[in-house]
């Protein structure tokens, strides 16, 4: 599964929660194809459509050039992007190597001047060199291109299977559903539970006096809980709540 830009994601989920039946058309609207860290250009949109909507597809990655004039008539081929997970240090001397053998004329000189400023091999063409020629022959020999296929292959609701661009998008917005459910549920039963106290508080406020007598007049903490749920009807919770208060907790501020 190749990675994608986080912003064009969220704007397709977006786009999907309020438009349930969208196709895929729509949702490439917002997500046109993966977003490598590594940069390049990507070339096949057939190959895209089809892992899209079967999961599987085949795209090519090809590194971005520009061919630049120099002095004395010579030319350059300049590369700022690479495809990704290639090597540089690997292609520079694969290239290094055509030229050593000379596979193809008309390459002088191949530098990596990569710095702070980014990503820079320099392939320094003779005079009289055809560069667009040579770039093709790059592409062809070496990793300035390379095939990349997606397998995007999932387990969905503990299913193994190969999913389209829609289904994975749908499968986050159904886990993101369960997730805040689960979370309000949780955050429910705490409020739930926090109102229960507050109700035995406000019950106990109305016998105060009836209540400390009990509590006086019990055994021990055990036997206090239990009086108090049985002469005031309170619930374990709410009597266990009564004998942990604090006696400041009983002044009228409090």
């Amino acid at each position: 599964i190749p990675p994608h830009n986080l912003g064009e994601v969220i704007n397709a989920l977006i786009y999907l929660l309020s438009h349930p039946a969208a196709s895929l058309e729509d949702l490439m609207k917002y997500v046109s194809g993966p977003d490598f860290p590594t940069g390049g250009i990507i070339q096949g949109l057939d190959g895209i459509k089809d892992a899209y909507t079967s999961g599987r597809g085949k795209i090519y990655l090809r590194a971005k050039t520009e061919i630049k004039q120099l002095r004395a008539g010579k030319k350059q081929i300049e590369i700022t992007e690479l495809p990704y997970e290639v090597n540089k240090s690997a292609l520079v001397a694969r290239i290094d190597e055509i030229r050593l053998n000379k596979d193809v004329n008309g390459i002088i000189e191949v530098r990596d001047d990569t710095s702070r400023e980014g990503l820079l091999i320099a392939i320094e063409l003779s005079k009289d060199a055809n560069a667009a020629g040579i770039l093709d022959y790059l592409f062809k020999k070496t990793d300035l291109q390379i095939a990349y296929n997606f397998n995007m292959t999932t387990i969905d609701k503990q299913r193994p299977g190969s999913d389209g661009l829609k289904q994975a998008l749908s499968a986050f917005l159904d886990f993101r559903k369960e997730v805040i459910r689960r979370r309000t549920e949780f955050e429910l039963k705490k409020a739930q539970a926090r109102q229960e106290i507050v109700e035995g508080l406000i019950k106990m406020l109305s016998i105060l006096d009836e209540v400390v007598a009990t509590i006086r007049a019990s055994e021990s903490r055990k036997n206090a809980k239990e009086n108090l749920i049985k002469k005031f009807q309170f619930s374990d919770p709410q009597a266990e709540a009564i004998v942990t208060l604090q006696l400041y907790r009983l002044t009228n501020t409090d």
